[in-house]
């Protein structure tokens, strides 16, 4: 409970906007997500959401681990999660801001298909960090891989 109280004190309301990617719903505001979606048709099995939040909200290592966590997976040893996190790759928005893509189904300990899985990226804004954070199971998180890239790619701070 206090943990939820701390991050909600720390979320924003950026003047963002995003392209929904082709085969997703999108849902509007839900707590301190600045949007939902869900992926519908033959990769339907995701859930998709945006948060924005004051600072770095604990960096990129204290972030992976929370969401191996959240998702059950297993750490890995320190050296093997120092190697895996200097591996992830980095990109640009349309507006030009950094993004750590982490995709927990490429881990050795993530192929069982029905597994929980994630997809997560990291998008760093003036002082704010952009949370995309999609999961469900691995199989449907691997199908909707380009739309969750898709998606990373198209925010921008223009108005919808």
């Amino acid at each position: 409970p206090e943990a939820l109280r701390v991050v909600a004190a720390s979320a924003t309301k950026p003047d963002l906007s995003w392209e929904t990617p082709s085969g997703w719903k999108e849902t509007r505001e839900d707590g301190i997500r600045l949007v939902t979606f869900t992926s519908e048709g033959p990769k339907e099995g995701v859930v998709c959401a945006i948060v924005s939040l004051i600072g770095d909200a604990g960096g990129l290592k204290a972030n992976v681990v929370r969401w191996m966590g959240q998702i059950h997976m297993p750490l890995p040893a320190e050296s093997d999660l120092n190697e895996f996190l200097a591996s992830l790759p980095r990109t640009t928005t349309r507006a030009g801001w950094p993004v750590t893509i982490v995709d927990l189904t490429s881990l050795p300990s993530a192929q069982d298909p029905l597994a929980p899985s994630m997809m997560a990226a990291i998008v760093e804004v003036n002082e704010n960090t952009i949370f995309v954070k999609m999961t469900g199971e691995q199989k449907a998180v691997r199908l909707n891989k380009t739309e969750f890239q898709f998606l990373c790619q198209s925010l921008t701070n223009q108005t919808k």
